[in-house]
């Protein structure tokens, strides 16, 4: 999934590490103009390639954010499309078209508590929700420590209420082909356990049976 993140320039220190949250613990390809553009491309090209292309759209709200030539251009263009839009309060309330929609307040909270709030809001989206939950379980089947698997894992049981059966197969499926996963003493393995015998009945016999079969590292 894609995410452009409008902004100020004077900004781009906190809406970096926004991005960065978003990438690593979630999947996303996010886009920031300042950072992802090179400078012998066609930036306003780029930047309307990318409007087009995202699936939601972040407004970071700062004292600096009106000052902009820019931004309230590109809010206007994900408002024509009908992306989902988030304001993200930090200084400054939502103004104009996008006052009418859900906005959460960044100023003072950790990063990493406003990417959650994010999520929280995106995974009530009916349009956006099975993609959202396929890209968690993707991450969470990539895991490269044991660590990291258990957080992914965590990430994905935020909304267990969600998950479709074929879905919950997924998350057996790549706990089974993940040695992070299912050779793990404790952690992700132990989640993935709970997983399997509170889910037994929606699971395809020969998926649990695989995942079953992997020995403990």
């Amino acid at each position: 999934m894609k995410i452009f993140i409008s902004y100020s320039h004077e900004d781009k220190v906190q809406v970096g590490k926004i991005k960065r949250q978003l990438e690593i613990e979630y999947g996303f390809d996010v886009f920031l103009a300042h950072e992802d553009i090179a400078p012998t491309h066609k930036w306003v090209d780029e930047i309307i390639s990318e409007l087009r292309a995202c699936d939601v759209f972040i407004a970071f709200l700062t004292k600096y954010f009106n000052n902009s030539d820019w931004t309230d251009q590109e809010v206007g263009f994900a408002l024509a499309r009908g992306v989902t839009i988030i304001p993200l309060k930090v200084g400054a309330n939502p103004h104009g078209f996008i006052g009418q929609n859900q906005a959460l307040t960044g100023y003072s909270k950790k990063v990493q508590s406003v990417c959650s709030e994010i999520i929280g809001i995106l995974i009530e989206s009916p349009k956006l929700r099975e993609k959202l939950l396929n890209q968690l379980i993707k991450v969470f089947g990539k895991s490269s420590t044991f660590k990291r698997a258990e957080s992914t894992f965590d990430n994905i049981m935020k909304f267990e209420d969600h998950l479709t059966i074929q879905q919950k197969n997924e998350i057996v499926r790549l706990a089974g082909k993940n040695i992070q996963v299912c050779g793990s003493k404790y952690g992700a393995r132990k989640r993935a356990l709970n997983f399997i015998y509170k889910y037994k009945d929606d699971l395809n016999k020969e998926v649990v049976e695989f995942f079953m079969s992997r020995k403990v590292v």
